[in-house]
């Protein structure tokens, strides 16, 4: 009998990390392992393994059909919108209109999937079922969560005939679907306007560098609300009491991320993260607030919203009573970053290499990130793939 091909066929250049593999092994021998970047990917043990090719056959990378000329398709409903309730926007990132989903569905005795934080440099899928366990869902995280056996939980939820909410990154809403195999009517999805997953091996190193800056270990990491919305800043408590505030133009981890630095490889070219979306719904920040003239309401944070399925639409009419919203033009969603994946960063190889020599962290980002020469090198092959882009998919 021929052997089956199993998850290992996957290059890490098409691997996204999204645990559709782990779930749908029946006999749990595919696990997801570190490797030197501090990206999770997946591992066979071979005892155990009886060559059924389930992981394969789940795994977005080969098994999503997705078309070169999808983003001439109609475009998306957009708007610009925040939650009437005050206090809703306060515990959220933005304008909390998750927080509209998430109360929807357990209003219907359905369940929420989405990810926390547990400690500083670990994310993980969790499950939501009542009101009082919705807050930890809330806020942004930025690293990769660790979906586990999330995908598992959801199927025997929709067998059951409950409303489930799944949240995640684009290429985890893929695996979700290809792991399900079929259309699930309660099933309502959401993924992110995403910007990428960043290494959690750099991130631990930057922790470890800020606790020596400041002679006091990092104890939690987050985008601080509290003193509005725009622009972003970030708060760093330590272990000795002390709280920093970081301005997102100030603050040196951010620089890398946004200029796609240190994210895991396939997400330049990833199938998911552009029109038209893998999600019922698309939620992020809403950084072109200019349709907006109220100076306070702009930074008491706004989030932006795609509605891209009937089923999102039906979702969106339950809770719109509850929002103030403005719809975007065509111009502006084609504007508002859920057209492309992120840009690639030509200094990423090099990037890595400088860490694995012993480079300080802090020290290599600013190196490529601050740096006239690397950044306007940087800035022209942005440009180039910006331009072959618009040409491939018609965009102007």
């Amino acid at each position: 009998m021929k052997k089956k091909e199993d998850i290992s066929i996957i290059k890490k250049k098409n691997c996204f990390g999204c645990y559709a593999c782990v779930n749908a092994c029946f006999k749990d021998c595919v696990s997801m392992h570190e490797d030197e970047e501090g990206f999770r990917y997946p591992q066979i043990d071979y005892e155990k393994c009886n060559s059924c090719g389930n992981c394969v056959n789940s795994c977005p990378s080969v098994n999503y059909i997705t078309k070169d000329d999808r983003v001439n398709s109609l475009l998306p409903v957009a708007y610009s919108t925040y939650a009437l309730d005050e206090e809703i926007r306060k515990q959220s990132s933005s304008g909390g209109v998750f927080s509209l989903l998430a109360n929807y569905v357990l209003s219907q005795q359905g369940v929420v999937f989405g990810a926390v934080w547990e400690g500083i440099d670990y994310v993980k899928h969790i499950k939501a079922a009542s009101i009082e366990e919705l807050p930890p869902l809330r806020t942004s995280k930025y690293l990769q969560s660790d979906v586990g056996f999330t995908f598992r939980e959801t199927k025997r939820e929709l067998e059951q005939n409950k409303l489930v909410l799944f949240a995640g990154t684009p290429c985890q809403i893929a695996g979700l679907k290809t792991y399900l195999k079929k259309e699930y009517i309660k099933l309502i999805t959401c993924d992110l306007v995403c910007h990428g997953v960043p290494s959690a091996k750099i991130f631990r190193k930057f922790l470890e560098e800020m606790n020596f800056l400041y002679n006091s270990k990092p104890v939690a990491y987050y985008r601080d609300g509290s003193k509005g919305k725009l622009p972003s800043l970030f708060t760093m408590d330590f272990e000795n009491g002390q709280s920093i505030t970081l301005h997102i133009q100030g603050n040196i981890f951010n620089h890398g991320f946004t200029a796609n630095l240190f994210q895991r490889q396939p997400c330049v070219s990833c199938n998911f993260a552009k029109i038209p979306r893998i999600a019922d719904i698309t939620l992020g920040d809403d950084v072109r607030t200019n349709r907006r003239t109220d100076k306070k309401l702009r930074e008491e944070g706004l989030s932006f919203i795609t509605i891209n399925t009937q089923k999102g639409l039906q979702v969106y009419e339950n809770i719109k009573n509850e929002l103030d919203s403005v719809e975007y033009s065509v111009r502006d969603i084609r504007m508002a970053h859920i057209a492309y994946p992120p840009y690639p960063n030509i200094w990423r190889k090099c990037f890595f290499r400088d860490v694995k020599n012993g480079k300080g962290v802090l020290e290599t980002i600013d190196k490529y990130c601050n740096n006239k020469i690397f950044r306007k090198l940087r800035g022209l092959c942005v440009r180039f793939v910006a331009m072959y882009r618009r040409v491939k998919t018609g965009y102007k």
